[in-house]
């Protein structure tokens, strides 16, 4: 059997386990024989039941941590478990590991999302940036031809400088929104990890304050990636990371190999994030930061997509954030093409 099964007696006594049950809860297998379900897993436990001794509750999804601290999300099935006089002797338990397939309904869902909201900000955008330009250009005209007074002059160059900046958000976001193309080749992705260290290390508001760890478990580990586009992942993960260290802390980035991937880890000691903030961590305009744009993550985001890559998360509130990119691994001797954004793209291999 690939889904774990349990059943107990009436009293919650464990009397078997099978072997992908003890694998799925990780414990060991044939250690679990007599313990109280209730001690053991509580979720599993108290089974609500009705005048025939059958669960009511046939059918359930559980969140469920394993010894080692591990969250996984159960699909959970009782039936009774009755003798051969059809009288009932206790309870199987049938489960099934969906932390996996919750994980891709949270991507499809996330990525259903944000091409929505692109679309619908797009138009937005463009909307406001015509009264904008418009309203810009009749406020220097009007300084220019009446006499101000220097106050007068100071509210002008507010509201310019202000317009300004909004012109200027508004140009990001309709860059992010734009099809865009990229030039894929064989990336030694070390080297790119390399580059933009050296440029953290040696940003002003970095040094001495923030110490950068390297771990690479194999050189010359390549990926089949735009170089120009990685980087600009490399450096938006790395530049979150000092904002989210004000104070200082500790900055590792970590290379190693996947199973058919390449896998990236950007890990600050900073401020962390709360779940809320995890959820829509990956979407336009929800900077966490003061002057922040927003767009940081969902452009690393849209790159990931369109290399057909996959970034998650892993943060707690006051304990740091670790971002964790996979790439497909480089075919060897692959010439280099040029793939436009628009076309259909395979789902992610495999989050974030």
């Amino acid at each position: 059997m690939r889904g774990g099964l349990l059943t107990t007696d009436l009293d919650g006594r464990i009397l078997l386990v099978n072997r992908a049950g003890a694998e799925i809860t990780g414990h060991g297998f044939g250690v679990l024989r007599g313990e109280n379900i209730a001690e053991v897993f509580p979720d599993f436990w108290p089974v609500d039941i009705d005048e025939t001794g059958t669960p009511v509750a046939l059918r359930k999804e559980i969140e469920f941590c394993t010894p080692d601290g591990v969250i996984r999300f159960l699909g959970l099935s009782i039936s009774p478990l009755r003798t051969g006089q059809n009288q009932a002797s206790g309870f199987v338990f049938n489960f099934q590991d969906l932390t996996e397939l919750k994980r891709l309904e949270h991507e499809v869902f996330t990525k259903e999302r944000m091409a929505a909201l692109g679309r619908l900000s797009a138009a937005i955008a463009h909307e406001i940036r015509q009264p904008l330009t418009a309203m810009t250009g009749a406020l220097k005209e009007l300084a220019r031809l009446a006499p101000l007074e220097d106050d007068d002059k100071k509210l002008v160059q507010i509201v310019s400088r202000e317009s300004q900046r909004l012109n200027q958000i508004i140009t990001e976001f309709l860059d992010y929104s734009r099809e865009k193309s990229y030039a894929f080749a064989d990336v030694d992705i070390a080297v790119l990890i390399e580059e933009t260290l050296l440029l953290i290390e040696r940003q002003g508001g970095a040094s001495g304050k923030v110490r950068i760890e390297r771990t690479y478990a194999e050189k010359n580990l390549r990926a089949r990636a735009d170089r120009d586009a990685i980087k600009q992942v490399l450096w938006n993960l790395c530049n979150n990371a000092l904002r989210a260290m004000p104070g200082g802390g500790v900055l590792s980035a970590r290379l190693e190999p996947g199973p058919d991937c390449v896998r990236i880890s950007i890990r600050d000691t900073g401020i962390g994030m709360d779940a809320r903030s995890v959820a829509r961590v990956f979407e336009p305009f929800q900077s966490g930061f003061v002057g922040g744009t927003g767009l940081g993550l969902a452009i690393v985001y849209q790159i990931l997509q369109a290399h057909r890559g996959r970034i998650r998360v892993e943060t707690e509130p006051g304990h740091g954030s670790e971002f964790i990119v996979e790439l497909p691994m480089a075919t060897r001797a692959r010439p280099a093409i040029r793939q436009d954004s628009r076309e259909k793209v395979p789902r992610p291999v495999g989050k974030t």
